[in-house]
């Protein structure tokens, strides 16, 4: 008998060790669900760290609580190299081996991730475009604007000499096609802080300035 929810402790930060002892305790003769088609369950969070170099990618995704069993992500073309429970992959989109669970309940996945031709992922020019719903393309998902989580973003493998431009937090509710970074030549350009205190810069190419 495989017991899921005490797997799910060792997959996730002393954060949410203690109310997953909690739930392995209330659920030890609970048998870990196949993996099973859920595309309502919400995603609550994902953080993304990526080695452009190499175009791999980890995920930890942090589904909401569901009565149901079961996870779905969109995963486009990606290359699914391991997920932290079991799973399976049927054309763009994976299913989750996860259970019902009254709170939420991380996922960890590492992939890599393919250079796209036209606006639909990474592309080879240094720039990532998943508007307005390839987001599959580049790390798994769910793809409806309407399905808004948070996201923090974390690059390296960036160039010598080159500059990543990306915002490393994004959310709360904001659309996945949200996550976007451009790597090339860059020169920033602050313009100063907003009346909310946000820092407003420009960046540009080199011979730009004027146009930026």
């Amino acid at each position: 008998m495989t017991r899921h929810r005490c797997q799910a402790a060792r997959w996730l930060g002393p954060a949410v060790l203690a109310g997953l002892v909690i739930a392995c305790a209330e659920n030890e003769g609970q048998e870990q669900p196949p993996p099973t088609p859920n595309a309502g369950r919400e995603i609550v969070s994902t953080a993304l760290k990526f080695d452009v170099g190499a175009r791999s990618g980890h995920a930890t995704i942090t589904f909401a609580a569901s009565a149901a069993p079961g996870a779905s992500l969109e995963v486009g073309d990606l290359i699914i190299d391991s997920v932290s429970l079991p799973f399976a992959v049927a054309g763009a989109r994976m299913d989750l081996a996860l259970p019902a669970a009254g709170m939420p309940l991380a996922v960890e996945v590492a992939f890599h991730y393919r250079q796209q031709a036209g606006f639909t992922g990474a592309s080879a020019a240094g720039f990532t475009f998943v508007w307005p719903t390839y987001c599959g393309n580049l790390f798994p998902c769910h793809s409806a604007p309407s399905d808004g989580a948070s996201f923090t973003l974390a690059l390296s493998g960036v160039p010598a000499g080159q500059a990543a431009v990306y915002a490393a937090s994004i959310g709360p509710e904001a659309p996945a096609y949200q996550v976007a970074w451009a790597i090339g030549d860059y020169t920033e350009v602050p313009l100063g802080t907003s009346a909310a205190g946000t820092q407003v810069s420009v960046w540009h190419l080199a011979g730009e300035a004027a146009a930026a």
